[in-house]
């Protein structure tokens, strides 16, 4: 069973006492185009990455059901077992999926700051450069 993320994502926002409107208005979006997002079976990591900035929680814990005791774990002796709080499972294909689009989230997010990090710097550079013409 496939996971539907635009459900998913609509849930965690009811649960986290957020509204449709609210999200909508920090996404600068349409609150028509949240719900076109609600939709949607698969998103984009930069939706959800937003998203879980708004609602102050950890991709880990948006795709291992929005607690932390789901979002830790580690993959033990022969590469099978995953332990996590609630015991040990059998790794499936769905679980190395989740962790692979955890990792692709992470690498853009990473570019996203070292992009505003270039900016930041860039914007320096020209604020000293005004400063030295002044004085």
């Amino acid at each position: 069973m496939s996971v539907h993320f635009g459900h998913k994502l609509k849930n965690l926002i009811e649960s986290n006492g957020f509204t449709n409107r609210e999200i909508a208005k920090q996404l600068n979006i349409t609150e028509g185009n949240l719900y076109k997002i609600f939709n949607r079976e698969h998103l984009k990591t930069d939706i959800i990455s937003q998203v879980c900035m708004i609602l102050n929680i950890t991709i880990n814990e948006f795709f291992f059901e929005g607690t932390k005791e789901n979002a830790t774990g580690s993959i033990s002796g022969n590469g099978h077992i995953f332990q996590s709080g609630e015991g040990d499972k059998t790794v499936t294909k769905s679980d190395i999926k989740q962790c692979e689009i955890e990792i692709e989230y992470l690498k853009k997010l990473l570019e996203m700051k070292d992009q505003v990090i270039r900016e930041k710097v860039e914007v320096n550079e020209l604020l000293k450069k005004r400063l030295e013409e002044k004085g």
